[in-house]
């Protein structure tokens, strides 16, 4: 059976798996930055002036041109995608913030007031979202 969907109204979002995952950017970076070099270093030369050689430095010049922006547009995606993903992990932890202080100002609200017994912290607050003392 398949979890929830945006359909279904909630969607349970793993911020600690999503803030591991950035992790993962950097290994893909360091391997995009790798390839880079070793596409860019290569060279066709010594071949000769004969026309295989010619025609192969040629069509070996084309595909270091077509991998070099592949590479670059692979760079460009990590980054992006890395850019949306800390996105995504603020977003969410603003969400949740929001929501925390939201229960306790309610559960606040559920709270004796002074002078009634059993005054204190309303049952399940939660730790730094309640109400602020005067």
């Amino acid at each position: 059976m398949l979890g929830p969907t945006a359909a279904d109204g909630v969607i349970d979002v793993n911020i600690d798996a999503l803030e591991e995952f950035m992790q993962i950017f950097e290994q893909l970076q360091a391997l995009q930055t790798s390839a880079h070099g070793s596409v860019h270093s290569t060279k066709a030369a010594g071949l000769g002036q004969f026309e295989d050689a010619v025609t192969v430095a040629t069509e070996h010049a084309r595909l270091r041109t077509e991998h070099m922006a592949r590479l670059k547009r692979l760079l460009a995606a990590l980054k992006a995608s890395e850019r949306a993903t800390a996105q995504v992990i603020v977003d969410y932890e603003e969400s949740d913030n929001v929501a925390k202080t939201n229960m306790n100002s309610f559960l606040a609200t559920l709270t004796p007031g002074p002078g009634v017994v059993g005054t204190g912290d309303a049952p399940g607050m939660i730790a730094g979202h309640g109400p602020k003392e005067a």
